[in-house]
């Protein structure tokens, strides 16, 4: 018999679409970076958000998610360090705003850069600890003894390509040339629109236990 549920893991990468469709951080981070800086830079956004994916779910089927659980304090650090990130981030975005500056999410067309930007998607999702509660959930249907550590590995690649595709998406709508255009008029309102989320989002972050 094998030592894992192919059922399981269906039923698993189904939650996942489920999560990485529904607006959240992720999302907003590739939206802004598509409208703002193109096309690129938002695949670049959305390449780390799925990196970031692959790194939970290995680690939760792997079992280092119950690491987190049995040391608090290792959850309120990445807690912490994921509210003050998207904080920082909103915080730039207003002030980019309130200045005139249309730059949403970047700090100018000459520093943006695909690294930057794939680093970016990759520590909204790394840093944070609600995307550990949803693999740790996800676990608890896909994890089985003895699953070898080839199907621990193969279930996080399909996860990467599924958050891959569909921030990929998000990302191809956000930079089609009529909402750019349309971005380009309200530049300045938007960015101080999006840094707001992106507070809000890094407040509740911070005040969640």
């Amino acid at each position: 018999m094998s030592a894992f549920s192919l059922e399981g893991l269906v039923i698993g990468w189904v939650a996942l679409l489920a999560a990485a469709a529904a607006p959240g951080p992720n999302l907003l981070a590739v939206a802004a970076s598509a409208l703002g800086n193109g096309r690129r830079f938002a695949l670049a956004v959305a390449a780390g958000v799925a990196a970031g994916t692959f790194f939970w779910a290995l680690a939760a089927v792997l079992g280092l998610t119950l690491v987190f659980s049995a040391y608090p304090w290792s959850t309120d650090i990445l807690r912490i360090a994921g509210g003050v990130y998207l904080i920082v981030v909103g915080a730039r975005a207003i002030r980019a705003g309130l200045a005139g500056n249309a730059a949403l999410m970047r700090n100018g067309a000459a520093s943006a850069s695909i690294g930057n930007s794939f680093l970016r998607g990759f520590v909204v999702v790394g840093t944070n600890p609600k995307a550990m509660l949803l693999w740790t959930s996800i676990a608890a249907l896909v994890v089985v003894p003895g699953m070898p550590l080839a199907v621990a590995v193969l279930f996080a690649g399909v996860s990467m390509a599924i958050s891959f595709a569909v921030y990929a998406i998000y990302a191809l709508v956000f930079s089609l040339p009529r909402l750019r255009a349309g971005y380009r008029g309200f530049a300045n309102q938007l960015e101080i629109a999006f840094g707001a989320v992106f507070c809000l989002f890094g407040a509740r972050l911070l005040a969640s236990r």
